[in-house]
């Protein structure tokens, strides 16, 4: 028990109107402790960078 993963993202969006708004960010997963020791031995990588993409929209 205790803390086993991190996790931490930014996004950057802009309200074209505020029901639609397009956004890029990029996200931070990082796995610590025996969790990470487990990811690694089974030949995973314990941090992860993602870059996402999308849409926001609310009717």
């Amino acid at each position: 028990s205790g803390l086993n993963n991190l996790k931490l993202g930014f996004r950057l969006r802009y309200e074209t109107r505020r029901e639609f708004a397009p956004y890029v960010g990029i996200s931070l997963d990082k796995s610590i402790g025996d969790t990470a020791t487990l990811v690694r031995d089974e030949g995973g990588n314990p941090s992860q960078i993602r870059f996402v993409v999308g849409v926001r929209a609310w009717f």
